[in-house]
Formats: structure tokens, C-alpha cells, sequence
């Protein structure tokens, strides 16, 4: 993988506020999301993201009606402003019955997709593809990539 790759792996992680979890045991209490990072082939440019949200009945995520997906535009201890979301194909959302959720773009830019949710369907899936080739050339700096 190329080493602006592991920036955007790490920055990944914190792409939803109430995803709080890096628990690698899916069935612990704690665990609100679980992150799916592939792509096709060593020299694929395009990496994959998924996020699944547990449905359980204990954690109180509130995942029904309209649900807000935010790309952060920094970095952990960073301090640059990256545009991050403008690499960000494909978003997509899906309900815990499969269905597709209406996903729409902030209308002002900003790093924000609004997820349609009706109020009787729960958010279970979130994925997006990154084109890295684009990531790379865009952001020139290593650390902030």
C-alpha cells in the first residue's frame, strides 16, 4: 500500500461522530461499527470502505430518520485543512432491511452527506470508494495525506 494510504485508512476511522469504538470483537458491547477497508489488487487504485452498525438493542445509537455522514477534513494532531470529501465515489447507504437510503450531498460544499432515513427504517451500512491515484496527486504532502 502506498503510505498516503495509511493516512487515509487512520482518517477513515473517525469518518462518523457516533462511531466510537476500535474494538476488534464484534459481538462486545462496545462495538457500535465495524470498518471494512479492500480493494481489488496490489496495483488498484481504488480502495473500498464500509461501515456496518450493530443493531442491538442495548446501544442506543438512534439510527432511524435522517442521519448526517461527516468526512472530517483534518487529520488526527493535524492542523492543515484538507478537502478529504472531494475523494470521497460512490457513497451509499443502505437500511437494515437492504434497501437503499437516499443519500444527498451538502448543496454548500461542505464535508457532509445527508442519509434520508424514513422514520421506520434504521441506517445499517454505510460504503464509498476513494480513487487513490486522485487522492495522491491532490494532496502532495505525506503527513497530511
Amino acid at each position: 500500500m502506498h503510505y498516503s494510504t495509511y493516512f487515509l485508512i487512520i482518517t477513515t476511522v473517525f469518518v462518523l461522530l457516533f462511531a466510537t469504538s476500535s474494538s476488534s470483537f464484534i459481538n462486545s458491547p462496545s462495538v457500535y461499527a465495524k470498518y471494512t477497508l479492500s480493494y481489488n489488487d496490489a496495483q488498484s487504485t481504488n480502495i473500498y470502505i464500509n461501515i456496518e452498525f450493530e443493531i442491538n438493542e442495548d446501544i442506543q445509537l438512534h439510527l432511524n430518520g435522517t442521519q448526517t455522514f461527516i468526512m472530517p477534513r483534518s487529520v488526527p494532531s493535524g492542523y492543515a485543512l484538507e478537502f478529504y470529501d472531494s475523494y470521497v465515489d460512490n457513497l451509499t447507504a443502505k437500511s437494515s432491511v437492504g434497501s437503499l437510503i437516499t443519500v444527498k450531498k451538502d448543496s454548500t460544499s461542505g464535508p457532509r452527506w445527508t442519509l434520508e432515513c424514513a422514520s421506520n427504517e434504521t441506517l445499517s451500512t454505510i460504503s464509498y470508494s476513494i480513487n487513490l491515484t486522485k487522492h495522491e496527486q491532490g494532496i502532495l504532502s505525506g503527513y497530511d495525506a
